[in-house]
């Protein structure tokens, strides 16, 4: 992240390069949830609880998920059963399977986690 707490791309430098920061906790405490916005922008469809968790949306391996709208950086998300949707305005069949959409990339609302503390959600059956 940057000196303002904004997230700038999803690309991590590994020991063998660079690699995807796929999957993020929903750390923002306001009571309303966090705004996932569809992916051209408008009004929020879904609202986010705190300790959701989100999948970032990449086409390939080298693909920043992060883009700039308005100066701020957003990230595409793809949100699943394990997102905790507080509120969800989406309509009809938008509400199953997957739902893709961003979410501001700041700090103060979402943090990087890593693939083993989900492999370990999965091994004693959270997922």
């Amino acid at each position: 992240m940057d000196v303002n707490g904004d997230f700038q791309t999803t690309l991590v430098q590994g020991h063998r390069g660079y690699y995807q920061q796929m999957f993020w906790l929903v750390v923002d405490r306001d009571p309303e949830g966090l705004n996932c916005r569809p992916i051209n922008g408008g009004e929020p469809l879904v609202k986010l609880d705190y300790g959701g968790i989100l999948m970032t949306q990449v086409k390939s391996a080298e693909t920043n998920a992060i883009s700039l709208r308005e100066g701020l950086p957003w990230l595409k998300v793809t949100l699943n059963r394990l997102s905790s949707p507080q509120l969800d305005l989406r309509q009809g069949a938008e509400r199953r399977g997957p739902y893709h959409c961003q979410v501001r990339a700041s700090a103060d609302l979402i943090a990087p986690i890593n693939l083993s503390a989900i492999d370990e959600l999965r091994r004693i059956g959270l997922d």
